[in-house]
């Protein structure tokens, strides 16, 4: 991400050639972006597996970084994640040979319908010939879309290693509680509503019977601390 025309090519120049391929076609920006946003919405975050089906044609692969990317011809549109699509040869405008998956920046899909903007000769234009393709494959071969299941779970979230301190309010949950539970030895959970304060004498793990109201508590490391510990209801993706 961050250049998105070669030195020499206008943004102007740039939409004006590729909406040209569009229009042979007979094809929109609207459904090449809509049909793009397909594929990468196969990719399947939770799993994490490489090489993703989209279609018995198409797969997808992904990588999500730290920061993110702001357009500069639209500040609405932001990016932090790449995808890369295989199953035909490479659609970038630049910097990667036929065998190569195609790389598809996030925002693609947007630049495409909003911007009418394949970027320019730069590793992450892509060809407007590549994206009437996909569309094509899609239109005909359908995608998998990427569906999040999700099951409603308590999860501990912030920690400090001290029960004398009001830790956010703790002090509160602890003295004015819906509802209380001793879910471990030396450990007493503080509900209000759907959030609660565990205060820990010592460490323990938790273990699948532990619940709440019915649901699972679960923390990222299977263990709460010594000391408060914050409990949140929500919903978690598992699949």
């Amino acid at each position: 991400m961050g250049h998105y025309l070669k030195e020499g090519q206008t943004f102007e120049d740039v939409v004006r050639q590729d909406a040209e391929v569009l229009r042979k076609a007979g094809v929109t920006h609207q459904q090449v972006g809509d049909a793009l946003e397909k594929v990468l919405k196969s990719y399947n975050w939770h799993s994490g597996g490489r090489n993703q089906r989209v279609n018995d044609i198409l797969s997808v692969d992904a990588v999500e970084y730290m920061g993110f990317e702001i357009c500069p011809y639209d500040k609405n549109l932001t990016a932090s994640r790449d995808f890369f699509v295989s199953g035909v040869p490479n659609g970038n405008k630049a910097g990667r040979s036929a065998e190569d998956p195609t790389m598809v920046t996030e925002m693609m899909p947007n630049l495409i319908r909003k911007l009418q903007f394949f970027e320019g000769n730069v590793p992450y234009g892509i060809r407007p010939e590549w994206a009437i393709q996909v569309y094509e494959i899609v239109e005909r071969e359908g995608a998998n879309i990427w569906v999040p299941q999700k099951k409603l779970v308590y999860e501990t979230g912030g920690f400090i290693g001290d029960v004398s301190r009001d830790f956010y309010g703790s002090f509160d949950f602890r003295e004015n509680p819906d509802q209380t539970f001793q879910i471990a030895p030396g450990a007493t959970l503080y509900m209000k509503g759907e959030r609660g304060v565990i205060f820990a004498d010592r460490e323990f793990q938790i273990t699948p019977c532990m619940q709440i109201g019915g649901l699972p508590l679960e923390s990222y490391c299977g263990k709460v601390w010594k000391g408060q510990t914050f409990v949140n209801k929500h919903d978690k993706v598992v699949g």
